[in-house]
Order: C-alpha cells, then structure tokens, then sequence
C-alpha cells in the first residue's frame, strides 16, 4: 500500500484521525531518507498531503537544524523516541495522546 492509498483509508475511518509521518529526516527510511524515493511531504502524499499538520523529525535530527528548513513552517514538529531493543518489555513504552484545540490567536495574544 502507498502512503497516499494509508491516508485515504484513515480519513475514511475518521477525519479527525491526526497522521504524523514518522522520522521525517531519519537517513535510510524516512520521509526524506535515502530508502524513501521522496524529497518531499507532497511527492510522498500528492494529493492527500493537505491531511498532513506534523512531521515525527526522528531522534537523529537536530532541532536548530528543522527551524532552519522554511517549508517545513507550517507543520508542527514533534519527537518521540522509540526503542531500539528486542526486549520486549521496553516495546511500545511510551505512548502519547494530542489533545488539540482550535481557537483564534489574536483573541488570546496581542499581535
């Protein structure tokens, strides 16, 4: 299955299903990763990529360094680890639930 065919499915389940592409600029199998075949969030998802708000940045990568890549402003960036182990009791350890609000900026900040 293809990146854009996963998102279709996942919005048919629920719209507010968030997608967060994981390791984004991890080297051999992110998003932009030398395994990947893409540049790109919109070469990746095409037409689907208007579904993706955050990109996963990977634990090789360098926060000082994603601020510095202006196409990437308009997502969220987050970072989770993950666990490099085969014990089992450290897998799936950490699980992260997003509660997100929508609200209008300039009524709670002076711009």
């Amino acid at each position: 299955m293809n990146c854009m065919e996963f998102v279709e499915i996942l919005m048919s389940i629920s719209k507010n299903i968030l997608i967060i592409p994981a390791h984004y600029f991890t080297p051999w199998f992110g998003v932009l990763g030398f395994k990947s075949g893409f540049n790109s969030i919109e070469e990746c998802f095409q037409e689907k990529s208007k579904h993706i708000y955050a990109l996963e940045t990977g634990l090789s990568s360098d926060p000082s360094m994603a601020f510095r890549i202006s196409k990437l402003d308009k997502y969220t960036l987050v970072s989770f680890s993950d666990s490099h182990t085969s014990n089992p009791l450290r897998l799936g350890r950490e699980f992260t639930v997003l509660k997100l609000i929508k609200f209008h900026l300039k009524k709670f900040m002076k711009l």
